[in-house]
């Protein structure tokens, strides 16, 4: 009896170093599996766009696709429960500016560009005014929604990306050699009533 007691002790001490060993593997495997590769560069000239701090730049090439879109400052809501059609007029009460904005910073002056690549609609910014009225039916037992707002420009945009480095010299991603696709949403000087049945 008193010779097993030992190795019983140095199993039990061989299964708690094990144990611990797996916990230890176990602590540190999620850290390893959630590691982010490095992204591969590909040294290039650099461009007269680009500046001397260390960092991302952008150049707008050509516009990908654009579209219309529209950004409310203000909703209102006009409930019919009755037999028979109403009229509602809504009034506009609310001013906010809404300016243009982009997925990334450019190295040129992006409204410029998106005016003379767009429209020429396009401002860099656009408050909305107070009191314009808009008068529309109410069907029976159906709701009149209006929203006032803005009509905007959605636009993508294919770019030139180019990353100066800390210690100089010029890259691009080896994956897109550049090429990138980046958003911009630019107001217009249009704004206004829509008016919609729900």
């Amino acid at each position: 009896m008193s010779s097993s007691a030992p190795t019983r002790r140095r199993r039990f001490a061989v299964l708690a170093t094990v144990a611990v060993a797996a916990a230890t593997l176990l602590a540190v495997s999620p850290g390893a599996a959630f590691a982010r590769p490095s992204i591969a560069l590909v040294p290039i000239d650099c461009p007269d766009f680009v500046g001397s701090d260390p960092g991302m730049y952008y150049q707008p090439l050509h516009v990908i696709s654009s579209w219309n879109g529209f950004q409310a400052s203000e909703t209102r809501v006009v409930v019919n429960n009755t037999d028979l059609p109403s009229s509602a007029t809504f009034t506009s009460s609310v001013s906010r500016t809404f300016g243009t904005s982009t997925s990334v910073g450019f190295a040129v002056n992006i409204v410029r560009w998106l005016i003379a690549n767009v429209s020429e609609s396009i401002m860099s910014s656009t408050t909305t005014n107070i009191g314009v009225s808009a008068t529309g039916t109410v069907p029976p037992h159906k709701r009149l929604f209006g929203d006032y707002g803005v009509t905007t420009y959605e636009v993508d945009v294919e770019a030139y990306a180019v990353l100066v480095q800390d210690g100089g010299g010029c890259a691009v991603q080896r994956d897109t050699m550049g090429y990138e696709q980046h958003h911009a949403t630019a107001p217009t000087n249009d704004q206004g009533w829509n008016l919609r049945i729900g």
